[in-house]
């Protein structure tokens, strides 16, 4: 499951997240792209292969650090799988494998969230 341990500055009230970040159960890793460039937006970029089985590959772009989720929701809108929950990333571009091999056939959405950015991809599970 995800988490991240977190560490206290001297002399500071306030927690702050210390990397690295675990993987997450359902994923392969999060590849993180080594810019030198901050992205110039917040994106949650075409899902490829669309339709899959029964992996797919996600890619997204965050244009400023901060916690951050990336969910997947049936069309039910009920939450099937988190891939990331509430974790601190620099603004950059990331790649993550999600196998659902254990979900059924149909339409889902991966929806990525930070602050009060929000973007939604639809991809399709065909076995």
């Amino acid at each position: 499951m995800w988490g991240y341990k977190m560490t206290q500055v001297s002399g500071d009230a306030n927690w702050i997240p210390v990397w690295p970040l675990p993987e997450a159960s359902y994923t392969s890793g999060i590849k993180q792209e080594a810019n030198s460039s901050i992205p110039s937006e917040f994106a949650l970029s075409n899902i490829y292969p669309n339709p899959f089985n029964p992996s797919v590959t996600v890619q997204y772009t965050l244009n400023k650090s901060g916690v951050t989720s990336l969910k997947v929701y049936n069309v039910l809108g009920q939450n099937v799988m988190t891939i990331i929950d509430n974790i601190f990333q620099n603004a950059n571009t990331y790649e993550v494998s999600i196998d659902m091999s254990e979900f059924t056939n149909g339409i889902y959405f991966c929806i990525l969230k930070q602050g009060s950015n929000l973007s939604v991809q639809k991809m399709m599970l065909l076995k």
